[in-house]
């Protein structure tokens, strides 16, 4: 029995350690992934019929926080940050208007986060 459990242990260690070592390069790809996504879905004048202000250029992803246990990616837009709540939620302009919503992040990361999982789920279940 006792052989029994140490290959049910190597089994398990070697498959989290397999997993593991691949959950960086998933998590990178798909924030990477998630930044592109959102630069092209980022609205624009409509007047001008063009992209100003360079609020897209902004989004990047960058390695946050990593520890034994899980990495953490983050998507931000590093140039026109500030933008980013008042486009998605809408906002009062400063004539007293209100400038109606533009989402274009939580959709996108929603479906990248639903993406992410399954890659995870396939890597994990995969007997390669």
């Amino acid at each position: 029995m006792e052989d029994f459990d140490k290959q049910l242990a190597a089994i398990l260690n070697g498959s989290v350690v397999k997993i593991k070592s691949n959950s960086d390069k998933i998590a990178k790809k798909h924030a990477s992934k998630l930044a592109q996504t959102i630069k092209e879905a980022s609205p624009y004048d409509p007047k001008s019929n063009r992209r100003k202000g360079h609020y897209n250029d902004g989004w990047s992803s960058r390695k946050g926080y990593s520890n034994v246990d899980y990495y953490e990616y983050e998507v931000k837009n590093s140039k026109k940050y500030r933008l980013t709540h008042l486009l998605e939620h809408g906002h009062i302009a400063a004539d007293g208007t209100r400038v109606n919503a533009q989402p274009h992040i939580n959709a996108n990361a929603d479906k990248e986060i639903e993406a992410y999982i399954e890659d995870i789920k396939e890597h994990a279940t995969d007997d390669t």
